[in-house]
């Protein structure tokens, strides 16, 4: 990752609009399943790392928000994303129903 590009996604505040992004119509497809008794949306972490890396044709990246040159610099900042509980990681339990991954 580009210097600039690495301390950019240190700040929580830009983590939030690379979330906000990846959640809007422009983000990865999603998919649904049930989680503790509630209806959550997931996305496998390779689609997660793709998207982020090579975006799906026609798909608007914003510009305040630096691209990711490298799957290592994806992964990173998803992993960050886990560590302040932005995303967590699951397995899949039965078709359509998850649990959280300890």
């Amino acid at each position: 990752m580009a210097p600039a590009a690495k301390e950019f996604y240190e700040d929580q505040k830009n983590l939030n609009k690379l979330c906000n992004f990846l959640r809007s119509t422009d983000g990865p497809a999603v998919r649904e399943a049930i989680m503790m008794d509630k209806r959550v949306y997931y996305i496998k972490g390779e689609k997660l790392v793709n998207f982020m890396v090579e975006p799906k044709k026609g798909t608007k990246w914003p510009k305040e928000l630096p691209r990711f040159s490298s799957r290592p610099e994806a992964i990173t900042v998803c992993k960050e994303l886990c560590n302040i509980q932005y995303i967590h990681r699951s397995e899949k339990v039965a078709k359509g129903e998850l649990e959280i991954k300890v």
